[in-house]
């Protein structure tokens, strides 16, 4: 069944039309199976139930021809090529039998995505949908075991990531830059490797972040409403970047084979010593850089404990 919402109609057309309703649609549908063969501009809402076109099978679903179409509503298993517009900004699809979503469909406009009892998320291992500009929360992974890589970067509407996310043991890469509605962030699974959170709107890090040693790319830049970081022993032995974080106030104690980028961080004011860190675990690294511009606020014991630590280095390095 297909129940088509026109805007912007006459009213004098319509109380111009003859005959039953039944047999209007009934044509609409027969058009509407065989293909749609010209740009119906003034579609902008559709309802489909498939399951009443089985003895009637489409060779074609060509939504694109909607080329302001909103709202897509759907019911049942699709076997035919499917295409969608860009315009779409509402999309429920019940049983949603196809191995994806259209390759030359555009997400960028897609407010909400919802697809309960999908098959397709089984076997999925990547999810794109960087630059959604309009999407609020991420679409049901929970069933994704198999997924490694989630970009979500550029969703400036998106308010949450599900706590199921701890549970996603193959997740390896997970990109939320320029979120910047993202307040939260929960625990992240073990096997997270690349964690690139540069200009969201996160207070802190789950503490399952900073005893990871898989992660080898942590990105926080410019998350100006970061005010504090894990109080557990950090285990990272990737570059700590932490240039714009104006909101942070202190900076625990890091591994050797951490190295700081601190730059801008104008709430900075204490920075842990790591002499003892230094001493009794040195490892002798080509790389080592601990930088802090404009941190106009650190007190004298962080002054004193950032170049207690160059020095201890220098002395290490030259032995």
């Amino acid at each position: 069944m297909v129940i088509p919402v026109f805007y912007d109609i006459d009213l004098s057309n319509v109380q111009k039309q003859h005959g039953s309703y039944a047999d209007a649609f009934a044509q609409l549908e027969k058009r509407f199976t065989n293909s749609i063969d010209k740009e119906t501009p003034n579609v902008k809402a559709i309802e489909v139930d498939w399951y009443n076109l089985d003895e009637r099978p489409l060779k074609h679903a060509d939504f694109k021809k909607m080329s302001n179409l909103i709202i897509l509503s759907s019911c049942g298993q699709l076997t035919a090529p499917l295409d969608l517009p860009d315009s779409l900004r509402y999309l429920y699809w019940v049983y949603y039998s196809l191995e994806s979503l259209p390759s030359t469909f555009s997400s960028e406009n897609l407010v909400e995505l919802h697809m309960p009892n999908i098959k397709m998320l089984v076997n999925l291992q990547v999810i794109d949908l960087s630059h959604s500009h309009y999407l609020t929360e991420v679409p049901n992974l929970s069933g994704s075991l198999k997924i490694v890589h989630i970009n979500l970067c550029g969703c400036p509407c998106l308010v949450e990531i599900p706590w199921y996310f701890q549970h996603l043991h193959k997740l390896t890469r997970l990109g939320l830059a320029a979120c910047w509605s993202l307040k939260y962030l929960p625990e992240m699974p073990g096997s997270i490797k690349y964690l690139d959170l540069q200009d969201t709107g996160i207070k802190e890090l789950p503490e399952s972040v900073w005893p990871n040693e898989n992660i080898s790319y942590l990105n926080i830049r410019y998350c100006k409403d970061l005010d504090k970081l894990p109080s557990n022993m950090c285990k990272l032995k990737s570059k700590l970047g932490l240039v714009g974080c104006k909101q942070l106030q202190s900076l625990p104690e890091l591994p050797v084979l951490c190295n700081v980028e601190a730059e801008g961080c104008t709430s900075l004011k204490t920075v842990s010593s790591t002499r003892t860190t230094l001493t009794q675990g040195w490892v002798q690294h080509d790389r080592f850089c601990k930088r802090f511009i404009n941190c106009p606020k650190l007190d004298n014991n962080a002054r004193s404990n950032i170049m207690e630590e160059a020095q201890i280095r220098i002395m290490r390095e030259a032995n």
